[in-house]
């Protein structure tokens, strides 16, 4: 029992002596609804942590890295495990790594192209560009203005297709990251080194949060 609660009785005392029912009643209400709102508060902690952890294990769980002349290439079926039905492309070359999760893999999908060939090692000069794309949702893009109108327009994103579009966001994979966590779940924690690019990405998506 709460300190607040165990006041209660003795301010329904007072409240009956003074002769002022409604007293009681006020503060009562009062720490009822501040009581659901915590409540709510902590339901909906809850439910974004799910949601933080879904979106980790599901969707950066099943990105696939790739060459970059091989993206045309890939065919995700829109009947897969996580109900993606669009697909995002970061570009690898921004001068940030990929996050270090080893989830460079598809697991619900069907791509034509698998992750960059490990036969050999090439040098670096030698590297071909790469790109890391993403199973999202439609639904949760929505919180963008910038994809509301596109899937909302005649532009060939919101057309039916045989198999999910895959739009290109022009950030790094980190930075796209980042603005992903906080349309799925509300949290926006990212390093200072990134933070003019979290910034600049989430204005050219319209996303004032």
């Amino acid at each position: 029992m709460s300190t607040r609660t165990a006041s209660l009785p003795g301010i329904q005392e007072i409240s009956q002596l003074l002769q002022i029912p409604q007293l009681f009643s006020s503060i009562k209400e009062d720490m009822d609804r501040r009581r659901l709102r915590q409540i709510r508060s902590e339901e909906l902690e809850k439910a974004r942590d799910e949601l933080e952890k879904w979106f980790r294990d599901n969707v950066l769980g099943n990105k696939i890295v790739v060459d970059s002349d091989k993206v045309s290439e890939i065919r995700w079926d829109h009947d897969n495990s996580i109900f993606a039905d669009v697909l995002l492309r970061a570009h690898n070359d921004y001068g940030f790594d990929v996050p270090s999760d080893d989830s460079s893999h598809n697991t619900i999908g069907t791509p034509s192209t698998t992750s960059t060939s490990t036969s050999t090692s090439p040098s670096p000069s030698q590297s071909p560009k790469q790109s890391t794309i993403y199973p999202v949702h439609k639904a949760i893009l929505l919180r963008s203005d910038y994809f509301l109108t596109m899937f909302s327009s005649s532009f060939l994103e919101a057309q039916p297709s045989k198999h999910l579009h895959i739009i290109t966001v022009d950030c790094s994979p980190l930075v796209l990251e980042t603005i992903l966590t906080f349309l799925y779940a509300e949290r926006s924690d990212f390093d200072l080194h990134v933070a003019l690019d979290v910034l600049f990405t989430a204005d050219q998506l319209l996303i004032e949060n």
